[in-house]
């Protein structure tokens, strides 16, 4: 794995036309600028140059990096075109690796960027993702509409009294969801008559009959029927079965109780229960009727006997105040669609609906004349293979409507609920108004992963999905666990987080952070990363190039675990979610951030943080395992070892100019030891750290006679005492063991998040005793 990563990191990024003609002009000899008048975007460029050694002239002027031609940026979408149009229509990845094979200076994540911009692709591979406006059929009044539907039982076809039935006629009331089954031998027009008005013999007619575009509710007995009981007959849309909502509930209601009846009956004639069955399904209480049965509904009293008056007043009531709680929480579910203006051009879908025979349906574009309610608009377009009509007008669903690319669909959706006011209008209000969108809404904007847990917003989603995340690798810490242990390891890295806090002081951060119900922020973020030695990934609902790690030093490393976290930016919910990624956005947001790491420095700001984090005195050390051996995150040591180096310098420039000596030198003696006492005391390894940094210092802790540290190591560790080289805390952690007494010393020498990173030079003092006499740490590049 991290072999793969560094190949990512040799990768080209994508370079525009300026700073391409800057390293060629380098390459050629022809940059002459002077350090002084250089831009950030020359120094960038020159620091690319020195750290990649592969850039090369080729013929005729053009840029090779790696034996292959850099493509410019604003080439780059005439080439993904050309591609695309060679190979008749293909993916971003097949484009990728095609022009890889002669080209460099991109990435698959570009020309995924190219063509969701593009119209000739959307063309090729539309999106029709829109639906309109969910509308419920309701009623006021039972008995007023009916839905009917046939059952087919043909795999359940029983014998009674000498007949075979096979289907069953379903006739629901629309406001009570009281219904009436018939079994039927056949589904012809006669017969679904015949038993259709059996129903009607022993319930008042309805006024309309709902049902769909079968040819059994077609025939002519159908007709004679419904005009002689003066009944109107309407059909549902096709291939939309939740027109038919109420019925197909119901259906499914049924078939699972005689699948039900059939299993524990061992044998079941559904023909001669299916009455029994009904009767079941009335007089049990449902939610959308508000706690009624329907029974209740329908009849306006109970099944069973009882004293207590109904009133149809306060059913009617229940039930209308049910149906609009179900309403609303079937719009909160419901994705809203894309809005168009008036002289848009939009792509459209045609024909706009499908028929029984399979026919081809068309992309082509169109002109948005007028909007319409309820998702419908006015469209003019020409239609396909028809070119004699011309343009013609018709009205057009939303579903069949689509931008002319995937990208202005996505910034459609996002815009609409980011849009801001003006100041002066935000002046007139108390509030920030803003349309906010659903948490439906929000999942869907994380485009490439699935939701592996979507915890509940009540302030501890963050620790819940990290919870679940940690879950997956073995370590299982429930919600109030993984806030004790995120505000503990901030409370003893104080001098860390202390200067993230803004809005109040540490310790009113620490008590509400303690609180259930607290949302989660970066600092908790960064503190379980650290506690656990492992490393998040971060993807934003604002897209990929939003996305970000969390880590101890905020980079990624492949020797690390990883888990990986959904996020709803403020003004999008502020909420974690767990997810699981796939592979090509995995690989896409880490080479996005291997080359924000490679393209981030610059100049000489480049070179002084490469000479600052060698030496000696550097101490960064191996990230190992995740997991329980060791934490990862800064060493307290680091930060006292790199603020007095700093001082030192200060000291010693300040003498060669012949000025006066830094304060803290002008300290009596009495109160530097007194200082230095105290901050050994709380960390002993510090001394060491103190010993590094100049000969004042050094002298210092010389005439204080500490005494030196000393740790007692058993002979079946297999230590080799022969060996003077510095040994590693991991190898003791390793044979002693987490909760050996070795490890429990060696904690209280080496205080600090990065204990387990340390190394020892030791000295033996006497059998199985060793003395410390130096802790330092290995910067591995």
């Amino acid at each position: 794995m991290k072999e793969a990563i560094r190949r990512k990191r040799k990768q080209l990024g994508c370079l525009p036309r300026s700073k391409y003609d800057i390293i060629v002009r380098c390459l050629n000899g022809s940059f002459d600028v002077p350090v002084k008048k250089r831009t950030p975007e020359e120094n960038n460029c020159l620091a690319m140059i020195r750290k990649r050694k592969d850039f090369e002239l080729g013929d005729r002027g053009s840029l090779l990096c790696g034996g292959k031609q850099v493509l410019v940026k604003e080439d780059l979408p005439r080439f993904v075109e050309k591609m695309f149009m060679e190979n008749k229509g293909c993916g971003a990845r097949v484009i990728y690796n095609k022009l890889k094979v002669n080209y460099t200076g991109f990435s698959e994540q570009a020309i995924l960027e190219i063509l969701y911009n593009s119209k000739y692709y959307h063309e090729k591979y539309p999106r029709f993702t829109n639906k309109p406006k969910p509308k419920t059929i309701t009623e006021e009044e039972p008995g007023k509409r009916w839905q009917i539907d046939i059952i087919n039982m043909k795999n359940q076809s029983v014998s009674y009294k000498g007949s075979t039935y096979s289907y069953i006629l379903q006739v629901v009331d629309v406001y009570s969801r009281y219904v009436m089954p018939k079994p039927l031998k056949t589904k012809s027009s006669r017969e679904v008559a015949k038993a259709l008005e059996d129903v009607l013999m022993v319930n008042l007619a309805p006024d309309i009959i709902q049902c769909d575009n079968g040819l059994e509710f077609k025939g002519p007995s159908m007709k004679l029927l419904l005009n002689k009981y003066n009944i109107k007959m309407i059909n549902s849309r096709p291939y939309h079965p939740q027109s038919q909502g109420k019925c197909e509930r119901s259906n499914s209601v049924i078939k699972a109780k005689i699948l039900f009846a059939t299993k524990s009956k061992r044998g079941f004639n559904w023909v001669e229960g299916l009455q029994d069955l009904a009767y079941a399904i009335n007089t049990s209480f449902k939610r959308v009727l508000g706690g009624l049965t329907p029974f209740e509904a329908y009849y306006g009293r109970s099944h069973v006997f009882t004293k207590e008056r109904h009133s149809s007043r306060e059913i009617k009531k229940t039930i209308r105040r049910a149906n609009k709680k179900a309403y609303r929480s079937l719009l909160k579910n419901a994705t809203s669609p894309s809005k168009y203006k008036v002289g848009e051009t939009v792509l459209i879908r045609y024909p706009f609906r499908k028929s029984r025979v399979p026919t081809k349906r068309y992309v082509i574009e169109g002109k948005v004349e007028k909007v319409k309610r309820n998702g419908v608009y006015i469209v003019s377009f020409q239609v396909p293979n028809k070119p004699e009509l011309g343009f013609v007008s018709k009205s057009v669903g939303v579903e069949n409507m689509t931008s002319l690319t995937v990208a202005l669909e996505k910034q459609r959706k996002i815009k609409k609920h980011s849009l801001k006011q003006n100041r002066s209008e935000k002046q007139n209000h108390r509030t920030k108004y803003y349309h906010v969108l659903t948490h439906h809404e929000n999942l869907q904007l994380l485009d490439g992963v699935n939701i592996a847990m979507d915890p509940n917003p009540d302030g501890n989603c963050q620790f819940a999905a990290i919870s679940h995340q940690l879950g997956k690798i073995g370590i299982y810490k429930d919600v109030d666990a993984l806030r004790k242990e995120a505000v503990h390891h901030i409370v003893e890295n104080r001098y860390f987080y202390e200067t993230f806090v803004y809005d109040e002081t540490f310790d009113e951060y620490v008590k509400n952070m303690s609180k259930n119900g607290t949302y989660g922020d970066n600092l908790t973020l960064i503190a379980l990363m650290r506690e656990y030695n492992l490393q998040c990934l971060v993807v934003s609902t604002r897209g990929l190039e939003h996305s970000s790690i969390v880590s101890a030093d905020g980079k990624f490393d492949g020797d690390v675990g990883t888990i990986a976290l959904g996020y709803f930016p403020e003004g999008f919910g502020m909420h974690y979610v767990s997810i699981r990624i796939n592979q090509r956005v995995y690989k896409d947001i880490i080479s996005r951030l291997e080359q924000s790491y490679d393209n981030g420095d610059s100049g000489d700001s480049a070179a002084s943080g490469d000479n600052a984090a060698s030496g000696d005195n550097a101490a960064s050390g191996d990230n190992g395992d995740s997991g329980d051996n060791g934490d990862s995150g800064d060493n307290g040591d680091v930060s006292v070892c790199s603020a007095l180096k700093e001082l030192q310098d200060m000291i010693n420039n300040r003498r060669a100019q012949k000025r006066t000596t830094f304060p803290f030198l002008m300290l009596p003696l009495h109160i530097q030891v007194e200082i230095f006492k105290f901050c050994i005391q709380s960390n002993p390894s510090i001394q060491f750290v103190l010993a590094k940094v100049g000969k004042p210092f050094r002298d210092l802790i010389r005439s204080m006679s500490l005494q030196t540290p000393r740790i007692y190591i058993r002979p079946d560790i297999g230590l080799d005492t022969s060996n003077r080289n510095p040994v590693s805390v991991r190898f003791l952690l390793t044979r002693a063991g987490r909760n050996s007494g070795l490890i429990s010393a060696i904690k209280e020498i080496i205080k600090g998040p990065k204990w387990a990173n340390a190394w020892l030079r030791l000295r033996v003092s006497g059998i199985g005793w060793y003395d410390i006499i130096d802790v330092m740490y290995r910067h591995y590049r």
